[in-house]
Formats: C-alpha cells, sequence, structure tokens
C-alpha cells in the first residue's frame, strides 16, 4: 500500500484530496450548526440536505457525460476554484449583516453540484493512474485520505465555530478549496482524453448518455453493488441529519463535544482504511462484504447508548472502522470492473441513485426525528442493516460472479 506514495501523481492527487475533505468536514459541521442556530428546527437541517440533493438527481447522468469527454484533472481543478469562490460569499454576507437562511440553502445547493462533478471526475482520474490491481489499496488509502480530512474538518469546524464564529470557519473552508485546486493541477501535464482509443463513435451528447446506461444493464452486478454503495451513504446522510439534534438536543452538548466525537468516527474509519486489505486476506471477498455491514450496523445502533465522550468515542470509532471497510470494498467492485471511458458515466449514475433516495430519506428523517427520538432512529436503522446483512450473505456468490474488465486505455493530448 504504501508503495503507491512513492507514485508521484497519486500523492499529489491523495494530498488534494485530503485536503478537499476537510473543507467537506467543515462545511457539514458549519451548515448544520448554522441552520439549527437560525431555525431551532431539524426539520430546516433535513431539508437543507434535501433540497442539496433535487439538481443532482436531474443533472447526474449529463455530468457523467462530460466527465468522459473531458479531461478529468482540469475538471476537479476548475470545480475546487469554483468552490473557493462560492464559499467566500457566505463570510462577506455575515460580516455585511446581509446573511439569510436562504443564503445557506442556496450555497448547499450548489456545493452538491460541485461534489457531483468532483467525485466522480476524482474517481475517473484515479482509474487512470493506476492498474486494476492496485485499486482496492489506492481506495482505501483515499478513504483514509477523505476520513483524515473529514477529522481535521469537524475538530476545526467545531472549534472555530466556538473560538470565532462562522464566518472565519467558512474563510477556512475557502482557503482549503483553492489549496486543493492548486495541487492536483501538478498530477500530471498534457490533456487526456478519455474515451480517445475506444474504437467507438457517438452520434450525439444523449447517444453517450444512452451507451452508458446499457452499459450498466449488461453489467447487472455494478447495479447490485450501487445498492450497497447507497447503503453506506445513507447511513452517512442520516447521522448528518440527528448527530447535531441528538448532541446538542438530547445529550445537552456542545460543537466542541460532536467535533471530538466525528474525530473519533474519522480516527476509526482510517483505522478501516489501513486494515481492509489484511481483512479482506483473511475473511475473503464474500464474507467480509456481510461482515463488515453487520458490525456497521451494530454500532450505528449503539450510538445513542453512550454514557460520555469515552464510551461515545469508543462507539464511534468502531462504526468509522466498518462503515469505511464497507463502502471501500463496495466501490472497489464496481470500480474494477468499470472501463475507464465510462467510469464518469457509471459513478454519476451511482450518484443519481443514492440522491434520488437520498432526497426523501433527508426529508423524511428530518421530520421524524421531531416526531420521535433520534435515539429510536438510530436503533432502528441499526437493526435493518444488521439484518440487511444476512440476506447480502446468502446472495453474495451471485454479486462476486463478474467477468473481467479491460485496460484502462487513454490518450495524452500534448
Amino acid at each position: 500500500m504504501l508503495q503507491l506514495m512513492k507514485f508521484k501523481p497519486f500523492f499529489l492527487y491523495l494530498f488534494s484530496h485530503t485536503l478537499s475533505n476537510i473543507g467537506l468536514g467543515i462545511h457539514l459541521f458549519t451548515m448544520s450548526w448554522l441552520v439549527l442556530d437560525l431555525t431551532e428546527s431539524t426539520s430546516s437541517l433535513g431539508w437543507l440536505f434535501s433540497l442539496s440533493t433535487l439538481p443532482v438527481i436531474i443533472l447526474s447522468p449529463f455530468i457523467g457525460v462530460l466527465i468522459d469527454n473531458w479531461d478529468r484533472r482540469l475538471i476537479v481543478v476548475v470545480i475546487q476554484l469554483l468552490k473557493g469562490i462560492l464559499l467566500l460569499t457566505v463570510p462577506i454576507l455575515l460580516l455585511t449583516g446581509t446573511f439569510h437562511l436562504s443564503v445557506l440553502y442556496g450555497i448547499s445547493l450548489l456545493m452538491s453540484i460541485a461534489d457531483r462533478l468532483y467525485y466522480p471526475a476524482s474517481k475517473g482520474l484515479m482509474r487512470e493512474m493506476l492498474t486494476k490491481d492496485q485499486l482496492l489499496s489506492a481506495n482505501s488509502m483515499a478513504g483514509v485520505a477523505m476520513q483524515l480530512g473529514m477529522l481535521i474538518g469537524s475538530v476545526i469546524a467545531g472549534f472555530l465555530l466556538h473560538l470565532i464564529g462562522g464566518a472565519n470557519t467558512i474563510l477556512a473552508n475557502s482557503i482549503l478549496a483553492f489549496a486543493s485546486s492548486f495541487i492536483i493541477y501538478f498530477t500530471r501535464k498534457g490533456i487526456v482524453n478519455p474515451k480517445s482509443k475506444m474504437g467507438k463513435g457517438y452520434d450525439s451528447f444523449f447517444g453517450e448518455l444512452k451507451d452508458g446506461m446499457q452499459y450498466v444493464r449488461e453489467n447487472k452486478m455494478i447495479l447490485k453493488m450501487a445498492v450497497l454503495v447507497a447503503v453506506t451513504e445513507f447511513t452517512i446522510q442520516i447521522y448528518n441529519i440527528l448527530s447535531v439534534p441528538l448532541i446538542r438536543n438530547d445529550m445537552k452538548m456542545g460543537p466542541e463535544i460532536l467535533g471530538l466525537l466525528d474525530s473519533f468516527f474519522a480516527w476509526g474509519a482510517i483505522l478501516g482504511g489501513i486494515t481492509l486489505t489484511t481483512m479482506v486476506t483473511w475473511f475473503g471477498r464474500k464474507h467480509f462484504m456481510s461482515i463488515s455491514l453487520l458490525l456497521m450496523g451494530v454500532f450505528f445502533g449503539l450510538i445513542p447508548f453512550m454514557q460520555g465522550i469515552f464510551s461515545g468515542g469508543a462507539i464511534f470509532l468502531l462504526f468509522g472502522t466498518t462503515l469505511l471497510q464497507a463502502r471501500t470494498l463496495y466501490s472497489t467492485l464496481i470500480h474494477e470492473q468499470v472501463e475507464t471511458h465510462y467510469q464518469g458515466r457509471v459513478n454519476s449514475m451511482i450518484y443519481t441513485l443514492t440522491s434520488i433516495f437520498g432526497f426523501v430519506i433527508y426529508a423524511i428523517i428530518g421530520y421524524i426525528g421531531e416526531m420521535v427520538t433520534p435515539s429510536l432512529v438510530f436503533h432502528t436503522i441499526g437493526l435493518i442493516i444488521a439484518a440487511g446483512s444476512i440476506i447480502l450473505f446468502i446472495v453474495s456468490d451471485k454479486l462476486l460472479r463478474v467477468k473481467e474488465s479491460g485496460p484502462a486505455t487513454v490518450e495524452i493530448v500534448k
């Protein structure tokens, strides 16, 4: 795994990815806290996340076609620059006294669109850099980088909100976006056309979109594994909505405590990323697919049982470990089987799937969080996930019957 760090393009990619996710951690934490401060409403928090998924549902398939036609490195560079500019508007409005709740909704919506371009383009860029055999290790390291970034971001956000307020916290996020853009630019030279040697011609934009959908239909394993990826994403989405009211309202703790608990989650995810290849070797892919999902559900359901920072830290650590391992394994199984020139469209279709269900979940969970205690929701979802792991074990043989994908083929245009 560490051998990959000696490969300069991947090292720069990983460094940039870490900075980007520090910003993501700051963004999620700060926006959630600001909405609750302005509205005192869990449903408003649910709508904040729900509305940000709506344009993504519409745009994701088209975003995938663009990613498979444009240089993915330059897409990431431009997106990070635009995110930095977008975030600069928040502290300016806060400092001038013209800030309104609708601005938060608008910023979250635009940031969501930017992230839906960033993540599939970023995955496609990684696939261009590496061989298929390197992807599990690379995805594990990317998962570690993501969670390390979220760890740093959540700690920074929790303490900066307490010490210097929301404006300066969001300003730090903007600076990180600019730095991430600068670093990713140097991962390589030249322009890469992802499908330049495909040997296929397309009559139209919609022809490419249709071809991507046909590719997924012909490779049914991709869609099945996408459902498992969606389960891990939904778990995080539910946590994002309910963790603030759980800590703030039920347990009467401040943002710095939630920041510390989030840091335990991130350290757990880092541990999960470091140990994933070892666990897969020990248990095999079939068994570990189910084991990681089972443990993820168990520890998610145990979150409300924490009695303080120590018990809470242990639960969050183990939840982070198992969630990262499950999500990375499922994502890698997809990543390995999708050819380079389909990466953008396939990953965007997966984001569309998760966004459709996420839109409903954000809205529903937000209102449920006002009708029942967040603790009950944590317990129920945890049991459902644990039960689902049994079904996964039964059908895992069929899921792992996949065909080999061809080598990555791209052309560098000087």
